[in-house]
C-alpha cells in the first residue's frame, strides 16, 4: 500500500514540475484586461477566485479601475489566475488609503487583500501607466509603473512579488516591453501632460490645475471614459500654473 502511495506522490510531483516549466505564459500585461488564465496542469487545481475578479470585489473595498486590473501570476504556479488591482476601503474617499493587492487563486472566500503593497499614505507611489511583468524571470509577475525620479526623469519602477506580499522597495525594470518603452519616450523631456480623460492631473507633475464656472470632469475610481473636456464658451476655464 505504501509503495502505491509513493508512486502517486512521485507522479504528481513530476506532472507539477512539468507544468511549472512548460505552461502557458504571458509576456506583457500592459493595459491588457483580457487575460483569462493559463492552461497548465495546475490551473485545474489552483482555480481563479469566484468571489473576487473582473466583475466583483471583496466586501469593504472598492476598486479603482483606472489602474491595472487583471489576472497575473504572483504565486509562481505558471498560470495567470491571481487577480490584481488597486483598491481602497469602501466609503472612504481618501487616496492615501489606496494600495495594490492580489486576490490569490485557490483562496476562495479568504481575504483578497493580504498579498499587497503598503498604502499611498505609507509611501507607496501610484501611476496610471502601470503593468505587471516577470522582470527577473523568477516565475512571479511584479507590479511596475512609470514614476518620476528625483532628477526629473521618468523610469519604470517595480515592486517585486514575494512569498507573502509585494516588497517595500522599488527597483528599475531592466527590460520593459515595447509599449512601456514607447511611453517612456512620451515622458522624455516632458513639461506638462493633461490627459483630461477621467482626471485633471498633470502627469508630468509640474502643474496645478484649477477650474471655474462649475466646469467638472468625473474623477471617480470607475468613471465612464470621456473624450476630453468641453467648455460652455461663457464662463468656464482652466487655470494652469506651476507648483
Amino acid at each position: 500500500m505504501d509503495r502505491y502511495l509513493v508512486i502517486v506522490i512521485l507522479t504528481f510531483v513530476i506532472i507539477a514540475v512539468g507544468a511549472r516549466f512548460y505552461s502557458y505564459s504571458v509576456e506583457e500585461g500592459f493595459f491588457d484586461n483580457s487575460i483569462t488564465g493559463g492552461t497548465s496542469f495546475l490551473s485545474r487545481y489552483i482555480p481563479m477566485r469566484g468571489d473576487v475578479g473582473i466583475n466583483s470585489e471583496e466586501a469593504g473595498f472598492r476598486r479603482d479601475s483606472r489602474f491595472f486590473a487583471s489576472y497575473a501570476d504572483v504565486q509562481r504556479f505558471g498560470v495567470n489566475n491571481d487577480f490584481c488591482r488597486m483598491v481602497e476601503p469602501d466609503g472612504i474617499e481618501d487616496p492615501q488609503k489606496a494600495f495594490f493587492a492580489c486576490a490569490l487563486a485557490g483562496t476562495e472566500n479568504l481575504s483578497g487583500t493580504e498579498f499587497r503593497t503598503e498604502t499611498v499614505g505609507e509611501g507607496f507611489k501610484r501611476s496610471r501607466d502601470d503593468y505587471m511583468r516577470d522582470t527577473m524571470r523568477s516565475g512571479r509577475q511584479d507590479y511596475c509603473r512609470i514614476l518620476k525620479q528625483s532628477d526629473g526623469s521618468f523610469q519604470p519602477m517595480c515592486r517585486r512579488a514575494g512569498e507573502r506580499r509585494f516588497t517595500k522597495q522599488d527597483f528599475l525594470d531592466p527590460n520593459p516591453g515595447k509599449k512601456i518603452q514607447t511611453m517612456l519616450e512620451f515622458y522624455d523631456g516632458i513639461m506638462m501632460w493633461l490627459r483630461l480623460r477621467d482626471d485633471m492631473v498633470d502627469y508630468a507633475g509640474n502643474l496645478l490645475v484649477s477650474r471655474a464656472g462649475d466646469i467638472t470632469i468625473n474623477e471617480e475610481p470607475n468613471p465612464p471614459i470621456t473624450e476630453g473636456i468641453t467648455f460652455n464658451g461663457i464662463d468656464q476655464f482652466l487655470r494652469v500654473g506651476d507648483n
